[in-house]
């Protein structure tokens, strides 16, 4: 999505920057300013995603998703059992990083029990994390299995995961998480 809109913002520019500079200054006066409104529009549209990307850079810079994304695995693991902690869980467990069954964090809370897998990815994430936490969960006997990644998830992993009852939890959900750690709730 990122991609698309440098692409059509740079398609834009170019053709703005070519109509005002090329074609603009060969056609004849009555012409150039009928199409004037047009050049603005486009000028405007320009700008107005410009500020939409500013805003969304800044908004990533706040929520402290820069850092996670600079994180290996290991580390994002750790970060999430401490961010579980802070938003109230009790017997926040990672577990070993080999021979995990799937569950990267055990945690607990209100009398039920989660299984946690941590996906700090720079794509999407697919539909083999739903089917590792769901079979980790039953191999810990734990109710409640959830992916927890600072990406977004494929159409085919949110599908599975409807289907077996994992919660995924992304990117922005993430975001709104560490906001509440912050707050203290």
């Amino acid at each position: 999505m990122r991609r698309l809109g440098i692409i059509l913002s740079i398609i834009l520019a170019t053709g703005l920057a070519g109509y005002r500079f090329l074609i603009q200054p060969t056609l004849p006066l009555f012409t150039a300013q009928q199409y004037a409104p047009y050049f603005w529009t486009g000028v405007a549209v320009l700008v107005v995603g410009w500020l939409i990307v500013l805003i969304r850079f800044l908004l990533h810079l706040r929520t402290g998703m820069a850092r996670i994304d600079r994180m290996d695995g290991i580390a994002f693991e750790e970060y999430t059992a401490q961010l579980l902690v802070h938003l109230g869980f009790t017997k926040v467990k990672v577990t070993p990083a080999s021979r995990d069954q799937g569950v990267d964090i055990i945690a607990e809370a209100d009398g039920e029990s989660f299984g946690i897998q941590c996906k700090r990815y720079n794509h999407s994430v697919d539909n083999s994390a739903v089917q590792q936490v769901f079979t980790g969960c039953a191999f810990y006997h734990l109710t409640h299995p959830v992916v927890i990644s600072n990406a977004y998830y494929t159409n085919s992993a949110k599908e599975l995961a409807a289907g077996v009852g994992v919660r995924l939890i992304d990117r922005d959900e993430l975001a709104e998480m560490i906001s509440d750690a912050r707050k203290g709730r």
